[in-house]
């Protein structure tokens, strides 16, 4: 019998294609005996094709020279290489970025008057460029006034950067900002997306990763950073990097697995990018995509059956958790037929959005957000499992998730940044091309501050000394998660900070 295989799989009606490497293996149901019945398969693929990078592939593939063995033919599948010849040029880009800023006199001056840490900015603007990467995958920038808005340019950014280029212009300055500014964050809905300034459809994002950084007057104050920052002759600029790899906005699952840039990846190189972990000198230990969804699976199988402990009750939560997709799905109708009553309960005591009632996650050291991300994930897979209304929207489904349920703190601001670009991939991916929405504002819901720190002897509660502010607070979070209007958000955001 099979158990590995190296296979293409492709469509007439596809430009691209996949080189997958897939395994199984016999399950052993005792020390001595081998049951026949395969595990779901684990598939691992290159995408290839049309518009798509070969930097990676031949990298692994071809220049590794000849494949030794299985071992060897599995890890050249593996996307562990990638994710560190990725954030090794990531690094590179972040340092360079990091000293020119610091370097060059007006950004000097910007970032002393605005007291903004060089590693934020740096930082801030590398992550704004990878988000605009993960958009133009999708197709969501550039197109033109009489075509749908997911039918934009794929290579978006690199064909307006030869553009801007070859005319003198400023890549940053009269490019990159007015993207950012006059149209990821600007709402122009009534004129059907389109950008005068840019000359095409931009979505209007929301959220707060493209607002500027303390009220910068972009239009009036000018920072510039050099075209050969983005592109050179060694290849060495920022878009010649982003170039090399492909970007996948398909969420990862254990058993299906795309060689590329994710947003899941893109979580463990924001990790290592942390400050405390650049100290160390070789980055953070980062928990395994693997580890961190079984921790997930279990912290939420261990909460359910706190609620549901009959034997019968614990087998179903079970498989409802843990049972793969590729098992679940053949049966997933029957078991909402079969379990009516049950998964009703379940849904009750998760919660069921329509108040602040239900299970409540909180991650007091959330660095880049893994664990936080896959809590949101497991969670959208359950009420997808047991309710046919939650499967119909995914999007709606995870930002009602994050609205209601998820929360994270940690110490370092950069790390908050990194945990919201994260929940906002996660309900990128999720989005529906040919509807684009304005993400939420995640403020009050990934906070700076140190979760350790408890109360002296002297000092009181603060919802103990005011009965009411508990639900004050709910009600303009609320409001501010949901908000799109900028004085709106403000005006908001005073009327938090001063309670």
């Amino acid at each position: 019998s099979i158990d590995a295989a190296v296979v293409i799989f492709f469509s007439d009606k596809a430009d691209m294609y996949r080189l997958s490497l897939i395994e199984s293996e016999y399950k052993w149901i005792s020390s001595t005996q081998l049951s026949k019945e395969y595990s779901h398969p684990r598939r691992q693929s290159f995408i290839l094709g049309k518009g798509c990078s070969q930097y990676t592939v031949n990298k692994q593939l071809v220049g590794s020279g000849k494949v030794t063995n299985f071992p060897d033919l599995s890890n050249r599948f593996s996307t562990e290489p990638v994710t560190e010849d990725f954030f090794k040029s990531y690094k590179k880009l972040y340092d360079k970025l990091s000293l020119y800023m610091n370097s060059d006199s007006d950004f000097h001056k910007f970032i002393s008057h605005k007291k903004i840490e060089i590693d934020y900015l740096s930082q801030t603007t590398l992550n704004r460029i990878l988000f605009c990467y993960f958009l133009q995958k999708i197709g969501f920038l550039g197109a033109e006034i009489d075509m749908d808005i997911n039918q934009g340019d794929t290579k978006f950014l690199r064909n307006k950067f030869e553009k801007i280029n070859s005319s003198g212009e400023n890549f940053y300055n009269d490019f990159l900002e007015y993207l950012f500014y006059d149209g990821l964050d600007k709402d122009n809905t009534n004129s059907d997306n389109y950008v005068s300034s840019l000359k095409c459809k931009i979505p209007f994002m929301g959220g707060t990763l493209f607002n500027p950084l303390h009220n910068y007057d972009w239009r009036n104050e000018f920072l510039v950073i050099p075209n050969d920052f983005f592109s050179n002759e060694d290849r060495t600029g920022i878009l010649d990097i982003f170039d090399n790899y492909n970007f996948t906005v398909d969420e990862t699952q254990d058993h299906d697995i795309d060689v590329a840039v994710d947003p899941e990846m893109l979580g463990k190189i924001l990790e290592k990018l942390l400050p405390e972990n650049i100290s160390k000198g070789h980055g953070a230990t980062y928990t395994p995509r693997e580890i961190v969804n079984y921790l997930c699976k279990t912290s939420l199988y261990n909460f359910l059956v706190s609620k549901f402990n009959k034997t019968d009750e614990k087998t179903i939560i079970k498989e409802l958790i843990f049972a793969p997709d590729i098992r679940y799905e053949a049966k997933k109708l029957q078991n909402r037929k079969c379990f009516k009553e049950l998964f009703a309960d379940i849904h009750h005591t998760l919660g069921d959005f329509k108040s602040d009632e239900g299970i409540k996650v909180l991650d007091p050291a959330v660095g880049s957000g893994a664990f936080s991300i896959g809590m949101l994930n497991n969670l959208s897979c359950v009420y997808s499992r047991i309710s046919a209304n939650c499967e119909k929207n995914l999007y709606l489904l995870k930002k009602s998730i994050l609205s209601k349920m998820i929360y994270g703190v940690d110490t370092m601001p950069i790390a908050i940044e990194s945990c919201r670009l994260r929940a906002w991939l996660s309900l990128l991916t999720s989005m529906p091309t040919d509807n684009i929405q304005p993400l939420p504002n995640l403020n009050f819901k990934f906070i700076c501050g140190d979760s350790l720190i408890t109360l002296t002897e002297n000092e009181e509660d603060l919802f103990s000394m005011d009965n009411n502010l508990e639900a004050t607070l709910l009600d303009l979070m609320k409001k501010y998660f949901k908000t799109n209007s900028p004085d709106r958000k403000a005006k908001l955001e005073k009327n938090y900070t001063n309670l």
